[in-house]
């Protein structure tokens, strides 16, 4: 079935869901219940902006580092999204008053930090445009996809964590376990794609001879890019300092990416075997995995990868960035969804002709709504 996904950041509405499985809304009513702790707690509501962005521009109108401000999930960036979030030994009379474009605050309480991972998963609501086809052969095409699938599906990453408009995240995470340092900053700021604008792609060449001059072209939104630029104006051949001038969960997510390029890889010639057990777990490749002792049917393939990759499990002790180093871990090889339903097939108002439709769907935290769709559609 073809559809248009995410026309508008209201055709993806994520509301993360606590580990006590309670759904943040959207335009909920949230009141501060007070509370003690070093952390202020408040419920972050964003359109149109990730979850690292958002962070950072509420730090710079606080005026403190963005490392004092925590969250349990990264959202979407074009999306609309509701999300708890923490803040280091900050009053809520400050925080309460920032006011910032295309994003709310609410005030919820104090209590410990909201660490990554600390939510059970998040309720997705999602609207699918330019269908064709009459409205009820839509809906009944759906629930019998919804029905076949038993509640579960492959728990690839989605495109997400590689980057969408820019798939580079893996690549730069590979090139740093080989050292290559120089060449991940070069991939990372100077790499053109197709679906990037013309003027950008024309920025990035010129980055590769003249920095100075990229970095007066690149538009400010282009933060990474400035400041890695920045840094090697000022100290030409540091390529290790200028990618630390990436937020710290960036610099980790380059690694992250890389290895669930690996777990992608593996899962896809597991079902390419006809291998299909819930319980499953698919190693995430680290240190730690030269140490395993009991083996899956997925492990066959990892170590074919790696050595097709020319990487090694002692790679990721990475002595130039020992804090993104990775032991390792792994993932369930497929995953449940529930609470589906389908809330409304109509008219697409932006589409003329055409349908939309409206689901709505719970998943556990690190699943991908956009992996779920395309299995759910694949018909």
């Amino acid at each position: 079935m073809d559809y248009i996904l995410k026309h508008i950041p209201e055709d993806f509405i994520v509301e993360e869901i606590t580990p006590d499985n309670k759904v943040l809304e959207i335009n909920g009513k949230y009141s501060y219940s007070g509370g003690e702790g070093k952390f202020l707690h408040i419920v972050l509501e964003k359109r149109n902006i990730d979850t690292m962005q958002a962070a950072q521009k509420i730090a710079h109108a606080l005026g403190v580092r963005p490392e004092r401000i925590t969250y349990a999930g990264v959202k979407d960036k074009q999306a609309v999204s509701a999300q708890r979030v923490s803040f280091y030994k900050l009053n809520k009379e400050v925080v309460g008053k920032i006011s910032l474009p295309n994003i709310k605050i609410s005030l919820t309480g104090r209590g410990d930090k909201i660490a990554l991972g600390l939510l059970w998963g998040n309720r997705f609501t999602i609207t699918l445009r330019n269908l064709s086809g009459k409205p009820e052969k839509i809906k009944s095409e759906i629930e019998s996809s919804a029905e076949k699938m038993n509640g579960c599906f492959p728990n690839y990453f989605g495109p997400q964590r590689f980057g969408t408009t820019r798939p580079v995240s893996a690549v730069c995470g590979k090139l740093i376990l080989q050292g290559k340092f120089k060449e991940a900053v070069e991939t990372y700021v100077c790499k053109t794609f197709d679906s990037e604008p013309d003027d950008i792609k024309k920025i990035r060449r010129t980055a590769k001879k003249d920095r100075k001059k990229a970095l007066s072209l690149f538009p400010r939104k282009y933060a990474y890019e400035r400041a890695m630029l920045a840094h090697l104006i000022t100290y030409p051949n540091d390529y290790i300092g200028a990618l630390r001038r990436l937020p710290p969960g960036l610099q980790k997510m380059l690694i992250h990416a890389y290895q669930s390029h690996i777990f992608n890889e593996a899962l896809k010639l597991m079902e390419k075997d006809s291998v299909f057990d819930p319980a499953l777990e698919i190693p995430l490749v680290g240190t730690n995995y030269s140490a395993r002792i009991f083996e899956t049917p997925a492990d066959k393939h990892i170590k074919r990868l790696l050595k097709k990759e020319k990487i090694k499990p002692k790679d990721f002790s990475i002595k130039e960035f020992p804090e993104i180093s990775s032991e390792g871990n792994s993932r369930k090889a497929f995953e449940k969804f529930s609470d589906f339903q389908i809330l409304e097939v109509d008219k697409d108002e932006i589409f003329g002709g055409k349908q939309k439709v409206v689901l709505r769907f719970k998943l556990p935290k690190g699943c991908y709504a956009t992996v779920l769709l395309q299995k759910l559609l694949d018909f």
